[in-house]
C-alpha cells in the first residue's frame, strides 16, 4: 500500500512534501530543515492541484497533478539518498482520475486512467457489430527504459441494458495489484486483469 497525500513520511527523520501555493515545489525535509527541493515546470495547460505517492520501497516518488480541464499527467521521481531526481514525465492526458502501483522489485509503474463515460452518445460499433465504450487506459512504464505501453479499455454492456447514470457513479482505481494480477474497482464492480497486459482490455459487466 502506498502512501498519498500532501506530506509523505520517508523514516522517523524525513518527510516529502508539496507546496503548490505559488510556485510547485516537492521539497525532502529532514529534522524540520528542508534538505532537498525539486521545482516542477509550471504546466502550459494550467494547474488545478496534485498528489504525491510514495512507493512501497520508498525508492520512487510520483507526483500526480491535473489541469482542472479533464487532463491528468503524472512526474516519477527517483528517491536517492534524500534527493529527488526526475525519471519520468508523463505530459498531459486527457481524462479523470488515475491510480497506481509499483510492480517487478518497483521496475515497473502501472498506472490506470478514466477517459469516458457511459453514455448514449459515446458509444461506438466494433466490426461485429457490437457497440461499446471507450471507458479508460491501462498504463504500464518501464521505468528503466522510460518506456510506456498503453492499453484501451473498452466496455461492452450487457445485451439489454439501458443507460443509468447511476451505473457510471464510483472510480476507476487499481485495488490490489500483484505479478501476475490486477484488481480493479470500477462503476459496475470489481473487475481482474492478467499481467502481464495484451492489447485492448475488454470489459463486459
Amino acid at each position: 500500500m502506498m502512501q498519498s497525500g500532501s506530506m509523505l513520511f520517508l523514516n522517523e527523520h524525513q518527510v516529502i512534501r508539496l507546496e503548490d501555493d505559488d510556485d510547485i515545489l516537492l521539497s525532502v525535509v529532514t529534522d524540520g530543515r528542508v534538505a532537498d527541493t525539486f521545482t516542477v515546470d509550471y504546466p502550459s495547460a494550467g494547474y488545478g492541484g496534485g498528489e504525491l505517492y510514495l512507493s512501497p520501497l520508498g525508492q520512487h516518488l510520483v507526483f500526480s497533478y491535473f489541469s482542472g480541464e479533464s487532463e491528468e499527467a503524472f512526474l516519477l521521481l527517483k528517491i536517492v539518498q534524500g534527493h529527488l531526481e526526475p525519471l519520468y514525465s508523463s505530459g498531459y492526458r486527457n481524462g479523470e482520475g488515475t491510480s497506481y502501483a509499483f510492480l517487478a522489485g518497483e521496475s515497473l509503474l502501472l498506472e490506470t486512467l478514466r477517459t469516458g463515460w457511459w453514455c448514449e452518445d459515446t458509444a461506438e460499433t466494433d466490426q461485429d457489430g457490437r457497440a461499446f465504450y471507450r471507458f479508460g487506459e491501462i498504463r504500464l512504464l518501464d521505468i528503466g527504459k522510460g518506456a510506456m505501453e498503453v492499453h484501451a479499455v473498452r466496455v461492452y454492456p450487457p445485451s439489454g441494458w439501458e443507460k443509468n447514470e447511476d451505473e457510471d457513479e464510483g472510480e476507476f482505481r487499481i485495488l490490489e495489484a500483484e505479478e501476475d494480477l490486477l484488481r480493479l474497482e470500477a462503476p459496475w464492480g470489481e473487475e481482474t486483469v492478467s499481467l502481464p497486459l495484451d492489447g485492448d482490455i475488454i470489459f463486459t459487466p
